[in-house]
């Protein structure tokens, strides 16, 4: 008798070794993709404050709003303002009232939800700006990241220091 495909039992095998190598392979894909989601974050911190620095040497200042302490709101979007010159997020017009555009962002670092354009993290988040001097910079701004769970201070894998923040003074 001549015999043609396979047995049910050769098949539940190639299947059970398939979910094996499943089992060992996609959680460390779950890491790389973490880095280099950090590693993306970094950047954009990186190149955001090559524009502020070059920003400062135009103005001798830093976006800022007087009295505002919103971090993620006002003072993020008072950044994006002064580095595109683009108040209503449409990323077509990049320059500042000099005709200076001082970075052009792509869609995957500003979200408009709210008719205000800001800068974003790779999780979605807003980005922390502070324009002043404090305990964490001495000598200029602060931009960072609330890293992947969203909140300031938190989380373990990220950081030398038990926090998953991604910024500018570290």
């Amino acid at each position: 008798m001549e015999r043609r495909g396979f047995t049910l039992v050769e098949l539940l095998v190639v299947m059970v070794i398939i979910a094996i190598l499943m089992g060992i392979f996609l959680p460390s894909m779950g890491a790389y993709r973490r880095r280099a989601m950090v590693s993306k974050t970094k950047a954009l911190i990186r190149q955001l404050c090559m524009a502020l620095d070059n920003y400062h040497e135009d103005h001798a200042t830093y976006p800022s709003v007087n009295g505002s302490s919103d971090y993620y709101g006002e003072l993020n979007r008072r950044l994006y303002v002064g580095l595109t010159g683009d108040e209503n997020g449409d990323l077509s017009k990049t320059a500042d009232e000099k005709g200076i555009s001082y970075i052009s962002p792509d869609r995957s670092m500003v979200s408009d939800e709210g008719g205000s354009p800001l800068f974003v993290d790779s999780w979605g988040n807003a980005l922390g700006y502070w324009p002043w001097p404090d305990y964490h910079n001495r000598t200029s701004y602060n931009i960072w990241s609330r890293g992947p769970d969203g909140e300031t201070g938190t989380g373990a894998e990220m950081g030398d220091d038990g926090k998953d923040d991604v910024n500018n003074w570290r």
